[in-house]
């Protein structure tokens, strides 16, 4: 899936760009999915690569983007900055010998789920590079794995996951320029 930024004159801030995804989590029968859900930055195990492209040049890429951006995500941010990330499918273990691991709370009653995932989880370019882009095609190309195991845990061995994707977004913020009076 090849997502561009149409307006080539816009002042873009890719450095703050996110992805928003909705989908539903069921069993691969359609059925309701009781006994599963995601592990720790399980949607980023949905994706087998992601490429983010300026002019038709890869600038960055990642495969494995889950356990690549697993591994990121756990060198990169302390236990207080993970719990921001929290709407982005990111729950690190939080095991203390008095507290009992932290339960993730991503899917809802229904199986339907919705994660805001900060561009720079997933790749380095985005939390490196700080300047506005400007007259530069630019694409984010996510390549969706063959399957959905990676993503999800399951209690029970027999339901077998599927993760349908309803809605999927890159927003990027637009800079508006002006001369100060």
């Amino acid at each position: 899936m090849k997502i561009p930024i149409q307006h080539l004159d816009a002042y873009t801030a890719p450095c703050n760009s996110y992805l928003y995804i909705e989908g539903k989590l069921t069993k691969s029968d359609e059925s309701k999915a009781t006994k599963l859900e995601f592990v720790n930055n399980g949607i980023a195990f949905i994706f087998r690569e992601i490429r983010y492209e300026l002019n038709g040049i890869v600038v960055d890429s990642v495969r494995n983007v889950g356990l690549v951006s697993t591994i990121k995500n756990y060198l990169s941010y302390n236990e207080n900055e993970s719990v921001l990330f929290e709407n982005a499918g990111w729950f690190p273990k939080k095991i203390t010998p008095t507290t009992a691991p932290n339960k993730k709370i991503l899917v809802d009653s229904n199986g339907n789920f919705n994660v805001c995932i900060p561009m720079k989880l997933l790749l380095g370019f985005f939390e490196d590079f700080r300047k506005l882009i400007i007259n530069m095609k630019q694409e984010l190309v996510l390549i969706r794995g063959s399957n959905d195991n990676d993503a999800i845990t399951s209690e029970d061995e027999s339901e077998e996951p599927k993760i349908e994707i309803q809605k999927l977004f890159w927003r990027v913020p637009h800079v508006t320029v002006s001369i100060q009076e």
